[in-house]
């Protein structure tokens, strides 16, 4: 019931925002501030319709707490992953707008910061997926403002990653799923 769920979603992110106030360093607070707002950015995504006056409220609210911890914290894979959270929800916000050239700017940070932390371990199979994950939806976005080749280049990037954490783990329904949708999607 998502309804139900913003009030005590935006109650969450505002009394994680006070806390980040009183404890500015505390390093859990801070990456908690960014998903804190990502989260209520979510949930009204899904629950609604936002108007185009709190879709830019809320999608700048989200860059600013990602942008604001980035700076304090440019190489913890926490904040890293954060940022790109929010990159990508404010990317789907604008999606789901029919704002498609909103959209890429924050397609693009996702893709780059999701590079980043994967350079940070790149071993680590959840930072390939959420990499591959960022340019499959980099792609969809590429695709629909008509930037073709390079929509097919970030699909076959993500294809590429599906296969290789496949190739390890081939029993891996949700990557299996996702390799097949990208694959589709490329087809079309």
């Amino acid at each position: 019931d998502f309804e139900r769920a913003i009030a005590p979603m935006e109650q969450y992110a505002s009394d994680i925002g006070l806390l980040y106030d009183q404890y500015p360093n505390h390093p859990h607070l801070l990456s908690e501030s960014v998903y804190a707002q990502t989260a209520v950015l979510g949930l009204l995504n899904d629950a609604k319709s936002l108007s185009s006056t709190e879709l830019e409220e809320r999608v700048n609210k989200v860059v600013a707490a990602a942008e604001a911890a980035i700076q304090i914290a440019p190489n913890d894979r926490e904040i890293i992953d954060a940022y790109s959270s929010a990159m990508y929800h404010g990317a789907n916000a604008y999606m789901k707008s029919c704002r498609v050239f909103d959209a890429l700017p924050l397609r693009k940070n996702a893709v780059s910061n999701a590079r980043r932390a994967l350079s940070l371990d790149p071993k680590n199979r959840e930072y390939k997926d959420e990499l591959a994950v960022t340019l499959t939806a980099a792609g969809d976005s590429l695709m629909n403002s008509v930037r073709i080749i390079e929509g097919i280049e970030s699909y076959l990037e993500a294809i590429e990653i599906y296969e290789e954490l496949l190739a390890s783990d081939p029993e891996n329904r949700y990557q299996q799923r996702q390799l097949l949708r990208t694959k589709i999607v490329l087809l079309v």
